[in-house]
């Protein structure tokens, strides 16, 4: 989506789309959206996807009372450094979840990858990723 922090509006619209296309074409089937959503989670078009989309943030279900952040744009990353705009540390990337009691059920984790340099000092991108990773048996209540 849109990245700048004051292109709130212009994501909204754009989660307006992307949630009509979901509607469209998944007959309310389980779905999975990923992506850079260039929002944190207290934003407007992020509550969209929640309320009227109905999903539910992987990160979120897993972590919500323990306190991790959870960045994927981090200004400790040299290419978040080396930008000609400065924004603030904040997660911006999502895993959601709709209508998905099989696969949530199966959900063992979500955790942000790729935050250290590969061998050569190489950054796979300016964010970090988020990564789910689903158990072959349901998780123990």
């Amino acid at each position: 989506l849109s990245w700048r922090p004051d292109e709130g509006k212009i994501r909204e619209k754009q989660v307006l789309e992307l949630l009509q296309f979901i509607d469209e074409n998944t007959d309310r089937h389980e779905v999975l959206v990923t992506g850079d959503f260039n929002a944190p989670s207290d934003t407007p078009e992020i509550e969209m996807m929640k309320t009227q989309g109905g999903f539910d943030d992987a990160y979120t279900l897993l972590y919500e009372d323990q306190g991790f952040q959870g960045l994927t744009w981090d200004n400790e990353n040299p290419y978040v450094r080396e930008a000609s705009v400065r924004l603030p540390d904040r997660r911006i990337d999502y895993i959601f979840f709709r209508n998905a009691l099989h696969l949530l059920a199966h959900l063992s984790s979500v955790r942000i990858v790729f935050t250290e340099p590969d061998s050569r000092g190489v950054y796979a991108s300016d964010h970090y990723g988020a990564l789910a990773a689903f158990a072959s048996k349901p998780k123990e209540k």
